[in-house]
């Protein structure tokens, strides 16, 4: 009608990744390119459209000739950190972030979930509403959440695309489903430039299962949220490094430090900033025994250990008795990152057991 009527400048669709990312559970999306029949222009807006996916937009657009317009998606007021915590513990440790993170007036916060069920678990440990798609009163839902303030439980279905004043504090519960999701999810935090903090809280299992997964079997979306959940650099260097033509660090973006950047150990709570602690100094000290000889270092104490394990002659003749008696010595947290899984040095224990070279 309006084309007819030649009042149809042009065509605006925002949110426009949704064409290829929602297109398996909303088909109709694909049919949007059928829009070039219109013969005028169209402007597609989207805020995640990583490089490597612009072919497919082409392909859903039937576009040949168009004009890329792109701004970084580096949002330096977020502070990105992945926390892991022990099997069948998230619905206590949800309870006591959000006991800890108090919010001030007007402040707002998500957790997103990954089922219906989920959500509606969380929503009743933390007495706030609820929003997934099967909610029959999601305007209420949303209503009750704005004027209460406080957190939301909720799953991705919390509108696309809405703008929702003061969120400063986001948490996923489990692997988000991709890049581009965590991405606008994460981006729903500081509209007005607050300072945000999102994280994703994972149980050992589930980030067990997500090493062990192998990347063939991912999409290019899911694999760049596992390296994100994975990477011991910088975060915001491995977001911006998938959703823009350039990664950024936060100090090279001038942001709010990430947890791989040295940021969020103040939000934990005390019990594990303390842990945390200890956990660290193991580790530094089983690298100060790893630069010297292991076995003086225990036996003898580090001013006797000033030299290669190799070149050892004290370790002539250790026998296995003798190895677990310093093992006995070590309390070995399983979450040490390293292999010290003997308690002293890989060379001695490997030489010692299986007759072979440490690798």
């Amino acid at each position: 009608m309006l084309r007819k009527r030649k009042k149809l400048r042009r065509v605006v669709l925002d949110e426009y990744h949704l064409s290829f990312t929602a297109s398996d559970y909303r088909p109709k999306l694909r049919q949007l390119g059928h829009l070039q029949v219109l013969r005028c222009p169209i402007i597609l807006l989207t805020a995640t459209l990583p490089p490597i996916r612009l072919d497919e937009l082409r392909e859903v657009m039937y576009i040949s000739d168009f004009r890329l317009i792109r701004m970084s998606t580096v949002r330096a007021n977020i502070r990105y950190m992945v926390r892991r915590c022990p099997n069948k513990s998230v619905l206590k440790l949800v309870k006591e972030m959000a006991r800890l993170r108090r919010l001030g007036p007007g402040e707002r916060g998500i957790f997103y979930c990954s089922s219906r069920d989920g959500t509606e678990e969380v929503a009743k440990v933390l007495g706030c509403p609820y929003y997934h798609s099967m909610v029959d009163e999601k305007d209420a839902a949303v209503e009750e959440w704005l004027q209460d303030t406080g957190f939301m439980a909720a799953t991705g279905a919390l509108g696309t695309g809405g703008d929702y004043p003061g969120i400063v504090y986001i948490v996923h519960i489990g692997v988000p489903y991709s890049m581009i999701d965590f991405a606008q999810e994460t981006g729903r935090g500081g509209r007005a430039g607050e300072e945000v903090d999102s994280i994703i809280l994972l149980e050992d299992s589930e980030y067990q299962r997500l090493e062990k997964q192998d990347a063939a079997e991912l999409a290019v979306d899911e694999l760049a949220m596992q390296r994100f959940i994975q990477t011991r650099e910088c975060r915001r260097f491995a977001i911006s490094g998938y959703l823009d033509e350039e990664g950024q660090t936060c100090e090279e973006a001038g942001g709010r430090l990430c947890d791989c950047c040295g940021g969020g150990v103040a939000d934990w709570t005390t019990g594990q900033v303390r842990a945390a602690q200890e956990l660290q100094r193991f580790e530094d000290k089983m690298n100060s025994v790893q630069r010297h000889c292991g076995f003086c270092w225990a036996t003898y104490g580090p001013g006797e250990a000033e030299h290669s394990p190799v070149g050892c002659t004290r370790t002539d003749g250790v026998n296995l008795e003798q190895s677990e008696w310093l093992r006995d010595g070590i309390r070995l947290d399983r979450r040490c990152r390293d292999y010290w899984k003997c308690g002293i040095s890989q060379q001695i224990c490997k030489g010692i057991e299986n007759k072979q070279a440490c690798q």
